[in-house]
C-alpha cells in the first residue's frame, strides 16, 4: 500500500476511534437521559441493584476506551510498511526505490545514480538490470547468473565473489571496481570497461567472450592463464577475445 493511502487509512482510523469513544460519553453523560434509561440500556433485562451502577457505567466507558485505542491502533498498523520475508525481493525493491539507479545508454531513462548501497549477497539471477548503476555499493557475494547487465554501472564498487556466470555484460562500466574470484565463465562481456578496474583476480573465465574489452597488460598477465573454452552464445574461444599469446 502506498505511504499516502497508509496516511489516509491512518486518519481514518484515527476519526472513528475519536468519534465512537466521544458518542459513548456523550450517550452516558448524566442530564442527556434519565438515569433508569441509561442503566435500562446497559444491562436492559437484569437488575444487579443500586450497588453496581457506577461499575456498569464505568464498564461502558471502559469497553469504548478500548475500541478507540484499537482504532488507533488499527490505523498505526497502516502507516507500517510491511517487512518482505525474500531478501531477493528486499534487495529488488531497492533499485525500485531508487537504491541503485539507471543510466546509460540501454537504460532507457537516467536518473541520479544513488551511492554506497549495501547490496551484499544479493541475487539478480534471471533479471534484467540493464543500465543499472551500483556505484560505490558494496555487492560482495552477489549473483548475476544468466542476468541481462548491458550498460550497467559498477563504479568503483566492490564486486568480489560476484557470479556472472552467463551474464551479458556488453558495454559494462567496471571502472575502479573491485572483482577479487569473480567469476564470468560464458559471460558476454564485450566492450566493457575494465582499464581502472582494481583486484582483476577472477576465480574463472571458462567461456568468456572479451572481445573489444581492453585490459591492461598486467591484467592480462593475470588473466590469460585462466583463459579457455568458447562462449556458448558468441562461437568466440575465450583466448581468442582476450588476445592472448599462443
Amino acid at each position: 500500500m502506498a505511504s499516502g493511502s497508509r496516511r489516509w487509512c491512518f486518519l481514518l482510523m484515527v476519526t472513528l476511534g475519536l468519534v465512537c469513544y466521544s458518542s459513548s460519553v456523550a450517550w452516558l453523560q448524566p442530564g442527556r437521559l434519565p438515569r433508569e434509561e441509561v442503566l435500562n440500556r446497559l444491562r436492559p433485562r437484569v437488575d444487579w441493584g443500586p450497588s453496581v451502577d457506577i461499575q456498569e457505567e464505568h464498564l461502558a466507558l471502559s469497553r469504548s476506551a478500548a475500541l478507540s485505542v484499537l482504532a488507533v491502533l488499527l490505523g498505526l498498523s497502516m502507516l507500517v510498511q510491511p517487512v518482505s520475508a525474500d531478501k531477493s525481493a528486499t534487495v529488488s525493491s531497492k533499485i525500485m526505490a531508487g537504491g541503485a539507479s539507471t543510466t546509460g545508454k540501454n537504460s532507457g531513462s537516467a536518473k541520479n545514480i544513488t551511492r554506497g548501497v549495501n547490496l551484499n549477497g544479493a541475487d539478480y539471477s534471471g533479471q534484467s538490470i540493464v543500465g543499472v548503476s551500483f556505484q560505490q555499493s558494496s555487492v560482495r557475494d552477489s549473483k548475476f547468473v544468466n542476468t541481462d547487465c548491458q550498460s550497467a554501472s559498477f563504479f568503483d564498487a566492490d564486486m568480489t565473489n560476484a557470479d556472472f556466470t552467463g551474464a551479458n555484460l556488453n558495454q559494462a562500466n567496471f571502472e575502479l571496481s573491485k572483482l577479487r574470484n569473480a567469476i564470468f565463465d560464458n559471460a558476454v562481456a564485450t566492450e566493457m570497461y575494465m582499464n581502472s578496474a582494481t583486484g582483476v583476480e577472477f576465480k574463472s573465465i571458462n567461456g568468456a567472450d572479451f572481445t573489444d574489452t581492453p585490459f591492461r597488460k598486467d591484467q592480462l598477465d593475470m588473466i590469460c592463464p585462466l583463459a579457455k573454452g568458447v562462449n556458448p552464445k558468441t562461437g568466440v574461444a575465450t583466448r581468442d577475445s582476450l588476445g592472448c599469446p599462443e
